[in-house]
């Protein structure tokens, strides 16, 4: 954020300014609190007939004191502070001259409020003879110490370190801060072209330095005197509030008569702009991640090459189990070792079963494969059509420039094209996409699966566990009676989601969730089955598919 921001201090001088011209001559009538580090006055002229709220917003981080409008308090949740100073006139209000401390003059007692920010911040109140009588925020003394403020002499060019450069001597001098220093840099560097910010101070001659006092003169008094607020946007994109035009701002967004409307329309379009910066993060996160996962599996389901070697692979060592010797020969060892010209290769073995029972085993995974891919090539044109969704959404997330076009983008990626959002925007499930028709949820925890089966399944949906062990739930969701190769893409997934995960063929139970139950008081994830039915398969991911 710019220097000349809420906390410079020509914005107090302004402030207390606006107050004292507005509210001179009235009467308090209530002092209450309805908000953490928030301190309300109403006050009132002695007729009655106008009115005046000013807050003392005394947060450690932006601490501020602003006229309100049309302020109401509330029925209840608030309490009435600083009992003393009520039916007491204000007869001034004015700021430090050198400190961010605004002093608010009454009659009988003084109000003071130290904007110094962090654990410095404080407000309390003093009688005729300076005593600290009561504090909102913590005291700089104790109650009942004397307050005396002192006056520490402002910083002056000439009295600056010669080696520092001119812009760290600009910024440093009078409480200029950045945004004025450049202002006052501009002017000179007018008038002195050869003279670049970064030179050293030293480096000026004596009709320079002059100058430069001149211009530093010119900008604050400016400043000081100044009846008009801007909000002005600075060329990093930067909004400033300040009490004069600034050569380097790219536009003035906004200029009043109030600095009290210039703070609550400078809060109001930081906060607009810290949301919109949000949901831009957050839009950009997740089509980015889309955009991943889309020309990955896109990747994959194209490897054509890739998947039919495996599939050749997988039939050719069926065929070599099928002519061995003794096909019905079972197996006892950890592995087989086969020679094909002049490959050896080597496969776990299924112990107990026979050499024909592997190549079956090999001739099932090269036809699965081959069922597989079929399905993955169906998918390709939706998952294609997704990712232009998403590369046009980043196209215009990317020229999005107001608040109302990203709210659109956002609502457009939670309802895009997908399966996966038309069942379940924002699930907490893992999710698989086996086909078009087909979605397979897994629960990712206990708890998740509670919710899963429970909240989330339908009646007809299909439930499935691993046999025998801890795991994820499964929900696959589609028409009623899948296809087997679907049903079994889906008991592979939930047996790798298993403590069986490393096994070599796992059993997983499934059935209509409706012969489903949660048995009363039973722990997280647990559950009775009826109607199940068993398959044995090889826990995997299979490629082509979206785990999110």
């Amino acid at each position: 954020m710019s220097e000349i921001t809420m906390r410079h201090h020509h914005i107090f001088h302004h402030l207390a300014k606006e107050i004292h011209d507005h509210c001179n001559g009235m009467i308090i009538t209530e002092c209450y609190s309805q908000e953490k580090n928030n301190l309300i006055m109403h006050c009132e002229s002695p007729d009655g007939k106008t009115h005046a709220h000013f807050e003392w917003a005394m947060q450690s981080g932006s601490p501020i004191i602003i006229l309100k409008e049309h302020l109401h308090r509330a029925k209840s949740n608030n309490v009435n502070l600083f009992p003393f100073i009520i039916g007491r006139k204000i007869l001034s209000c004015m700021k430090h001259p050198t400190d961010r401390i605004i002093f608010l003059r009454l009659t009988g007692a003084s109000v003071i409020g130290q904007f110094f920010g962090g654990s410095n911040t404080s407000l309390f109140i003093i009688d005729d003879d300076d005593q600290i009588l009561d504090s909102f925020k913590r005291s700089p003394l104790p109650i009942g110490e004397h307050y005396i403020p002192s006056i520490n002499a402002m910083p002056a060019i000439e009295e600056a370190n010669p080696e520092l450069s001119i812009f760290d001597v600009l910024v440093k001098t009078g409480n200029a801060g950045k945004s004025y220093a450049r202002e006052i840099f501009a002017r000179f560097s007018a008038l002195y072209p050869e003279v670049l910010s970064h030179h050293a101070l030293m480096s000026l001659d004596e009709f320079q330095l002059s100058e430069l006092k001149q211009c530093f003169q010119g900008v604050m008094e400016e400043s000081l005197n100044s009846v008009k607020a801007y909000i002005l946007e600075l060329p990093d994109g930067i909004l400033a509030l300040s009490c004069l035009p600034l050569q380097e701002s790219l536009r003035e967004v906004w200029s009043g008569e109030s600095m009290s409307e210039a703070i609550r329309r400078f809060q109001g379009l930081n906060h607009k702009r810290e949301r919109m910066r949000r949901i831009y993060l957050e839009i950009e996160s997740d089509l980015t991640l889309r955009r991943e996962k889309l020309e990955h599996t896109i990747a994959h389901v194209s490897e054509d090459e890739l998947s039919n070697d495996r599939i050749s692979e997988s039939q050719l060592i069926a065929q070599l189990l099928l002519s061995m010797p003794y096909p019905a020969l079972r197996v006892h060892d950890d592995s087989i070792i086969l020679q094909h010209e002049e490959r050896t290769i080597t496969i776990p073995a299924m112990k107990g079963k026979t050499y024909a029972e592997h190549a079956e085993h090999y001739f099932k995974k090269a036809k699965n494969a081959k069922e597989r891919n079929e399905i993955r090539k169906k998918s390709l044109p939706n998952f294609r059509l997704r990712l232009e969704q998403v590369i046009s959404m980043q196209k215009a997330l990317s020229g999005a420039q107001d608040l109302r076009t990203l709210e659109l983008i956002h609502k457009q990626l939670k309802n895009v094209n997908t399966e996966k959002t038309t069942q379940t925007p924002q699930h907490p499930f893992r999710e698989f996409i086996l086909s078009p028709k087909y979605v397979l949820y897994i629960g990712r925890n206990a708890q998740n699966n509670d919710q899963l089966t429970t909240k989330f399944a339908k009646p007809n949906d299909l439930w499935l566990h691993a046999r025998g062990v801890s795991g994820s739930h499964g929900i696959l969701r589609g028409p009623l009676n899948p296809p087997k190769n679907i049903l079994e893409i889906a008991c592979e997934i939930t047996a790798y989601f298993s403590k069986s995960r490393k096994g070599t063929f796992v059993p997983v139970a499934y059935a209509l969730k409706k012969y489903v139950r949660k048995p009363k008081g039973a722990g997280p994830g647990s559950v009775l089955m009826e109607r199940e039915e068993v398959k044995m398969v090889e826990p995997r991911l299979p490629e082509g598919t979206i785990d999110s």
